[in-house]
């Protein structure tokens, strides 16, 4: 999934003013009635529900809107350059390429921008009458329009997101308490992109969490399938970690979190001034619960089985108050 892309906007130019006459029968030196020219169109970017992605537009670089066209007699304004409207994905955020100024972060579906604004028309000769100047032949260009190089970086606009090792169950998880579609298998990397369920155990606490793809040791600088993904921890308040109880390959619980830790402060290092759980899953293959001691002083712990739904439910509800949306 293309999470980012690069194009050119460029806007519509203002319409030309016109020089013309009042030519009516029996009034055959009427005044000058030259109208304006129409103003270019934008280029507009609007978040829309509709738009899951940014691959609708990935394949074009460049976005034109339509010039405005040139004044009319009679007063007549030029008609105007028609609007371009580009759509993508709530938690897009725009940014100028050659500044990095951020121009306009869309969140909420509905959300726009004007990301190039098309040109001023210019004015035709009736503005230029005057007692000492009664045929006026002076009119004004259409005015130049915005051209500029953009980014677009799209991260899900998420509560919470479930970060884990290879076949830790962050599939099973996430489909068992939000009934979302994530892949769910028995290799390792099933989950090849982020993906994005609502859990909504209460109107007032229903929340959205990411499935991510697995994290290994050495994912930042290639390994496994990366970790370019983690971009889209950068909308989330709580990062859950989960932990595999039946220590995969000897692999303590504590060994697994500093290389999950490690691994996303690696691509941004302020992501680890975002809330934590952590979440141990897979007891019911054990006989007894794991020893945290080690983990003492990590953060709250949870034990759950994702598959057997054991600890869910108490999971969902210290999310809820994690994130601060009151009580189930």
């Amino acid at each position: 999934m293309r999470d980012k892309i690069s194009i050119r906007v460029q806007a519509g130019r203002g319409g030309d003013g016109v020089v013309t006459f009042r030519r009516e029968k029996y009034i055959p030196r009427g005044g000058p009635d030259g109208g304006d020219g129409g103003r270019g169109g934008h280029v507009i970017i609007v978040a829309s529900d509709k738009t899951a992605t940014l691959e609708a537009i990935r394949n074009k670089t460049e976005y034109k809107a339509v010039s405005g066209m040139p004044g009319r007699d009679s007063r007549k304004s030029g008609r105007k350059g028609e609007d371009l409207v580009i759509q993508v994905p709530p938690g897009s955020a725009i940014y100028d390429e050659e500044t990095d100024e951020l121009l306009g972060d869309l969140i909420i579906s509905g959300e726009q921008i004007v990301a190039a604004a098309g040109g001023g028309g210019g004015r035709g000769n009736m503005h230029f009458a005057t007692p000492q100047n009664r045929v006026p032949q002076e009119w004004e260009p259409g005015r130049e329009c915005e051209a500029k190089d953009i980014k677009i970086i799209f991260s899900y606009p998420a509560d919470a997101a479930v970060i884990g090792m290879p076949g830790v169950g962050k599939s099973s998880l996430v489909s068992s308490i939000t009934r979302s579609h994530t892949k769910v298998g028995d290799y390792l990397f099933t989950t090849r992109q982020p993906y994005i369920g609502v859990c909504n155990p209460g109107l007032a606490s229903s929340f959205k969490i990411l499935d991510m793809p697995a994290l290994v040791e050495g994912s930042s600088e290639g390994s496994g399938i990366g970790n370019g993904f983690l971009n889209h921890l950068k909308r989330v308040k709580l990062i859950v970690y989960m932990l595999d109880a039946t220590r995969p390959e000897g692999m303590t619980e504590k060994a697994q979190l500093k290389i999950l830790r490690s691994e996303v402060a690696k691509h941004n290092g302020d992501y680890a001034n975002k809330s934590e759980l952590i979440i141990i899953n897979k007891i019911d293959l054990l006989e007894k619960r794991p020893s945290v001691k080690s983990l003492a002083a990590a953060g709250k712990i949870h034990f759950i089985s994702a598959k057997e739904k054991q600890g869910v439910e108490e999971l969902v509800t210290a999310i809820i108050g994690e994130l601060g949306l009151g009580t189930l």
